[in-house]
């Protein structure tokens, strides 16, 4: 029996395999030949399956947990400083706003 490893983002997670299981979205496999695959860290997301790696929350988003599909959109009239936030937190009153930030309910529109 000839052996085939499984293809970057997809994973073989037991001996004998008769084929590869994609990577589910959330996750990634980068290198061929995996048993597993890898959550995204918290700031990351895939939404897709069979990922080779996992893509940054873009601004005004975030992600708190690993092996997020999507990431979570800040409260209006709120963005984050940087790709990759990884909690409500680093949401502040987006541009021509001014205030507390993180709820939203804290940003005023500058006169």
């Amino acid at each position: 029996r000839v052996c085939i490893p499984c293809p970057a983002g997809y994973f073989a997670g037991e001996e004998g395999a008769s084929s590869c299981t994609a990577c589910p979205a959330g996750s990634f496999s980068n290198t061929a030949a995996q048993s597993e695959c890898q959550k995204c860290g918290s700031g990351l997301f895939s939404s897709n399956a069979s990922s080779v790696e996992c893509s940054y929350c873009p601004f005004g988003t975030y992600a708190t947990s690993e092996g997020m599909e999507v990431c979570t959109d800040c409260p209006v009239m709120t963005t984050t400083e940087s790709v990759a936030s990884n909690d409500i937190s680093a949401c502040v009153c987006a541009l021509g706003y001014f205030g507390t930030g993180a709820s939203g309910s804290g940003c005023t529109a500058c006169p």
